[in-house]
């Protein structure tokens, strides 16, 4: 009986250790920037990320002229620069021309970014939706430090990012479920 508790504890631990969880994040930037005088610094926010499986799809509240003034793009400890590119500066004419406005916090749009969403941006305005971005790291990656960098790289107007939210699937922490593995074990025993 008691061997047969420990590989039933044993199997537990193993499936929990193998799984992975459904998790968010979300970076509040809330920052605006003026069209004058035009070009603006980068917006660089830094923030610490578990260790990711994968990431499902990344939000942005957006509003601004025309997505091809912006750079959007996440760093991450796994390639280190572009991991995942978001918006592009290309001076191309397919755009995101947001059509809640620009300059303001109150004038944000969803702007949800995933593998196999819509190819491009499509101008002159694309409305709040699902869109495929540049480039996507598939992951996994490793437990760290992560920046989200904005920058404005056409002037005569302006633009303002509200929240960032990242839908991403964590790898447990391997000492948690050491823990939790060797705690069910503990209670099976005694129970014998």
């Amino acid at each position: 009986m008691k061997a047969k508790s420990a590989l039933i504890a044993a199997v537990a631990f193993a499936g929990i250790a193998n799984s992975a969880m459904a998790a968010t994040q979300v970076i509040n930037v809330n920052q605006t920037w003026p069209a004058v005088p035009g070009t603006t610094a980068p917006i660089i926010v830094n923030f610490a990320m578990p260790a990711v499986a994968s990431v499902q799809s990344i939000t942005l509240q957006l509003a601004h002229t025309w997505a091809s003034d912006l750079d959007i793009y996440i760093d991450t400890p796994a390639v280190g620069t572009f991991d995942f590119d978001l918006i592009y500066l290309d001076g191309g004419s397919a755009d995101l021309g947001v059509a809640p406005g620009n300059s303001s916090l109150a004038n944000v749009g969803n702007y949800v970014m995933q593998p196999g969403g819509a190819p491009a941006f499509v101008g002159p305005h694309a409305l709040p939706g699902t869109y495929a971005p540049n480039f996507w790291t598939a992951g996994p990656i490793a437990a760290g430090n992560w920046a989200l960098n904005i920058r404005d790289g056409v002037g005569g107007d302006g633009g303002a990012v509200g929240q960032v939210t990242i839908q991403y699937t964590e790898i447990p922490a391997p000492g948690a479920l050491a823990l939790l593995g060797l705690a069910g074990l503990v209670g099976r025993r005694r129970r014998a």
